[in-house]
């Protein structure tokens, strides 16, 4: 491990938000290393503001996250041989890290994209863990932009030869349903051997009525501080005709109450399914 001082990564307030209330989950390792070289500093106000509206918002993002980690490990464990995992709009995710030091056989490489922090973090990377370094791949580029796929392969995705688990974790809420379509469009493989995770802002109407307002004053608030459009809402019917369009197919669907009850044991604050409103959808590409 290099002795070098790097400065801290300085996220925005948005991504501040999510990884300071995602810390319990990365206490040891390689991920909380990594914890420790991020500046959250940006997200401390909007943290005060949404748990003003509701105090116990973390466990959506402590949930959803373990629900990813989780997808991701069953899907090299079941896996045939070496894979790639692809994050789409990756910004300060800890995921590599949680894989690929458990999978050394199955972890080809990630291959993280994003318009921002892609450099740092690869210089992150090559402080706190020189031997998987080559497997830790970032790539600075705009996931809508028409020359994504020439981006890819020059950063190393093998479109052909190596199959792929394909990672939206909080990025389908800044693509309508154009822009989804193209991204995914970009994966699909012959046999449908890539899997799919889209993690997803629910319509109102699937939502219990006395809950629309906690995403409606939380996204809000984000909203307003990143100066964000509306969030692109998808239900799983939604999905469903997505994946259909580029040729791919739904195979599961998971709720808030699910993702809860996996992590805890129990089901504290999303006791029915339409008590949540960001969920699941998983497929084949």
């Amino acid at each position: 491990m290099s002795t070098t001082t790097i400065p801290p990564i300085r996220l925005s307030p948005t991504g501040a938000l999510v990884m300071d209330w995602a810390r319990p989950l990365y206490a040891t390792g390689l991920p909380h290393r990594l914890i420790a070289h991020l500046d959250v500093g940006a997200g401390e106000d909007l943290r005060r503001r949404c748990e003003a509206v509701c105090p116990w918002y973390g466990e959506v993002i402590l949930n959803r996250k373990a629900f990813v980690r989780g997808f991701a490990q069953w899907q090299l464990s079941q896996a045939n041989g070496p894979r790639q995992v692809i994050l789409p709009g990756a910004g300060a995710t800890a995921l590599p890290l949680e894989l690929a030091p458990g999978h050394p056989d199955r972890v080809e490489r990630t291959l993280e994209i994003d318009t921002a922090l892609m450099d740092e973090k690869q210089r992150v990377y090559a402080h706190i863990a020189p031997a998987l370094a080559g497997r830790l791949v970032c790539v600075e580029a705009d996931v809508t932009a028409p020359d994504l796929g020439d981006r890819l392969i020059a950063g190393g995705y093998y479109a052909e030869t190596l199959p792929s688990i394909v990672v939206l974790e909080g990025l389908s809420y800044y693509l309508p349903r154009e822009a989804l379509v193209r991204l995914l469009g970009q994966f699909v493989s012959g046999g449908l051997r890539n899997a799919v995770l889209i993690e997803h802002l629910l319509p109102a109407d699937h939502i219990a009525e006395d809950r629309r307002s906690i995403p409606d004053r939380v996204f809000g608030l984000i909203r307003a501080r990143a100066g964000l459009d509306a969030p692109a809402r998808y239900g799983p019917e939604d999905l469903a005709d997505v994946l259909r369009d580029v040729g791919g197919r739904v195979t599961a669907h998971h709720t808030m109450t699910e993702m809860e009850r996996d992590r805890t044991g129990t089901n504290t604050y999303f006791p029915g399914p339409a008590d949540g409103w960001i969920a699941c959808t998983i497929g084949r590409l």
